[in-house]
């Protein structure tokens, strides 16, 4: 990435920050802290919208983390022998190779629970429905 500890550390923290602000509201919405209907619809066509644009970022991200992942790492041997020569170039490239995985792994996870967001969302609108319909029948 850029050779910077802090680097890594500020793009963990952004996926972090946004994985937790998305459990907070999912959190919400099974308390029952949203019970309007139309804040309910407001809400999944934010989530909706988010979710279209980062679908494409889930293949981009999907694809990265399968070709990082399946990369044969260096043996511990081996790093040492790099350490030992002093080989900051291939020590420099192995923890690009990490960086990148790491952060291709927390944008799987992050636009996962988008999606998950969204199926809660219809779930609750769907059964709000289902029993509205069922209260007026009777």
């Amino acid at each position: 990435m850029n050779g910077s500890i802090e680097g890594l550390r500020e793009a963990v923290r952004e996926n972090l920050e946004n994985l937790t602000a998305s459990f907070d509201r999912l959190t919400a919405l099974i308390d029952g802290n949203t019970t309007a209907e139309n804040e309910l619809r407001k809400g999944l066509a934010r989530l909706e919208t988010a979710s279209k644009q980062n679908r494409e970022k889930l293949t981009g991200a999907l694809s990265d983390f399968d070709r990082w992942s399946s990369e044969e790492l260096p043996t511990r041997d081996k790093i040492s022998l790099w350490k030992a020569k002093r080989n900051t170039s291939r020590l420099h490239f192995r923890a690009d190779l990490c960086e990148r995985s790491a952060n291709a792994a927390l944008e799987i996870a992050l636009l996962a629970i988008l999606e998950a967001e969204c199926a809660a969302f219809r779930a609750i609108l769907a059964r709000k429905e289902a029993v509205a319909v069922q209260v007026r029948e009777r």
